[in-house]
Order: C-alpha cells, then structure tokens, then sequence
C-alpha cells in the first residue's frame, strides 16, 4: 500500500511542476500553441 501511495505522490507531484513550467512559459510568451502544452505533458 506504501508503495502505491509514494507512486500516486511522485505522479501528482511531477504534474504540478509541470503545470508550473507551463504557466511560466504561457506567461513569458515562450509557449503560445496548445500543441506546445500538450507535448510538455507527454
């Protein structure tokens, strides 16, 4: 069960920094297509 809660945390934890580098790049003008933002996810 402990090892299936640390891979649940690592998952979210990897798409919230990624969320983040997303929204930081939107903002700065670096990602402008949604194409750009479904490959950071990939």
């Amino acid at each position: 069960m402990l090892a299936i809660s640390d891979a649940v945390k690592t998952h979210a934890n990897s798409g919230f920094a990624t969320f983040a580098t997303v929204k930081d790049g939107i903002e700065a003008g670096e990602i402008t297509t949604t194409a750009e933002i479904d490959a950071a996810f990939a």
